[in-house]
């Protein structure tokens, strides 16, 4: 049940050809440019581009290989049918890492999948939410290996570089658990 309501979160964009995201214009109107790289020179008249890093490049990081391939509508479009079900599919890996079950719990946090970051079309922090709660559910699978924290490192700066409230929210929950399960500050 909990993967086909996973499946199920990308039902809008069964029916709308542009989703209904209130941000979802901005980015793609961001992604031409971005993939156009002055070769336009309407657009090089009034845009230009300049990659800096930044805890908020995930779809952009994307959308450069899926861009040139797909173009920029269709590459959108299948991001941001992806980002709900990879959201979704997170909250079951989490549940099912901590408790080896999908509860009813899990389920009805799938209507949150469509939360206002979402709707909104805040792309990058909904990637970056999908892959905390991944990484989580690989924090929880491999708590007694000695190398866990070393392999954080570089999922830390991957979730950061999505977006970085996602790499708070993934200190959060790695933080709630240690705490849970240690008790004390050390966690």
């Amino acid at each position: 049940a909990g993967l086909v309501l996973s499946l199920l979160a990308a039902l809008p964009f069964a029916f709308a050809v542009r989703p209904q995201m209130a941000d979802y214009p901005s980015h793609l109107a961001r992604y031409h440019v971005m993939l156009d790289g002055g070769q336009s020179t309407f657009l090089a008249k009034y845009y230009s581009f300049d990659w800096e890093l930044r805890g908020n490049l995930g779809v952009d990081l994307l959308m450069v290989p899926l861009g040139h391939v797909l173009g920029v509508e269709s590459a959108a479009w299948l991001i941001a049918l992806l980002l709900p079900i990879l959201v979704a599919l997170g909250i079951m890996a989490a549940e099912w890492t901590l408790r080896r079950r999908i509860g009813v719990g899990a389920l009805l946090a799938l209507a949150t999948v469509w939360s206002p970051s979402m709707v909104m079309g805040f792309a990058n922090f909904s990637l970056s939410l999908a892959l905390v709660l991944f990484a989580f559910a690989l924090w929880v699978r491999l708590e007694d290996r000695p190398w866990r924290a070393v392999l954080f490192v570089p999922i830390g700066v991957i979730v950061w570089i999505c977006h970085s409230a996602g790499w708070g929210v993934l200190g959060i929950m790695v933080f709630g658990y240690e705490w849970h399960r240690r008790g004390s500050l050390r966690a």
